[in-house]
């Protein structure tokens, strides 16, 4: 009975483990140019089309402050519903990154630093602005900073040592933080949707461009498609247009 118990125990610990070490922090570019629109988080698994069901991306201020740095978080962001595409990849990112990200940030969100991201298993609810950093349910973290002193306070809250500067081969605006096959992440040109090793699965990419960002009743405007590459045949794309109170009986058009 002993033995059997061991046992189930380390095939218990084995399947935490292997859960823990599907997910982690793939590159992430906090300062992009201008008002950073470009700014993105790219998640890796070690699978293809894995569910992110049941993980919250989990953003965190590296500042001074008593009430909201030292580790405590800003932003909070479910990833129930959504799964990586065939490279492993997931992209949560601002309007102007392009491939367009799997989920759109609004402008301007991801701090540039020092702070931190993190995966934990959870709810975005689990997150309240302002929560303390913490190694409980946590899968990856990265700290990262633009040329900022380290947040050692932030570090030890996330059980991590390292704090890696997205300035640390060039400009901050010019590079991201991407992670190695040892586990340590490079400053480099971002590459938004593709493995940072290369390789992998290439795919053809659609984006889109608003001739307009701001509209008063009765404008017209014009929405393109753009693909990143040719195609040997006509591609439909049926769509609609939705942002809060704006739905489909706000315009007309073919979609």
């Amino acid at each position: 009975m002993h033995r059997n118990y061991i046992i189930t125990i380390l095939v218990v610990l084995f399947a935490f483990a292997k859960a823990y070490s599907q997910l982690h922090i793939n590159e992430i570019d906090s300062d992009t140019p201008g008002t950073d629109t470009a700014e993105f988080v790219e998640i890796k698994s070690a699978t293809p089309q894995f569910s992110l069901d049941g993980y919250v991306l989990v953003f965190f201020n590296g500042s001074s402050s008593n009430t909201s740095g030292n580790g405590r978080s800003y932003l909070a962001i479910d990833l129930d519903g959504y799964t990586t595409d065939l490279n492993g990849l997931f992209v949560v990112g601002g309007r102007d990154v392009a491939p367009v990200p799997d989920l759109l940030l609004n402008e301007n969100i991801i701090q540039n630093g020092a702070d931190a991201v993190a995966i934990y298993q959870g709810n975005d609810t689990d997150w309240p602005i302002r929560t303390l950093a913490t190694t409980t349910q946590l899968i990856d973290a990265v700290a990262y900073d633009t040329n900022d002193s380290d947040s050692i306070s932030m570090m030890q809250a996330l059980g991590i040592t390292i704090q890696y500067n997205e300035g640390n081969n060039g400009s901050t605006a010019s590079n991201s933080l991407q992670r190695k096959a040892d586990g340590t992440y490079e400053a480099k040109p971002p590459t938004p949707h593709d493995l940072n090793d290369g390789g992998g699965i290439s795919y053809i990419s659609l984006d889109y461009q608003l001739s307009n960002a701001n509209l008063n009743e009765g404008d017209q405007f014009t929405l393109t498609f753009n693909l990143s590459s040719t195609l040997s045949s006509d591609l439909t794309i049926p769509f609609s247009l939705s942002n809060n109170t704006f739905d489909t009986s706000d315009y007309t058009a073919p979609t």
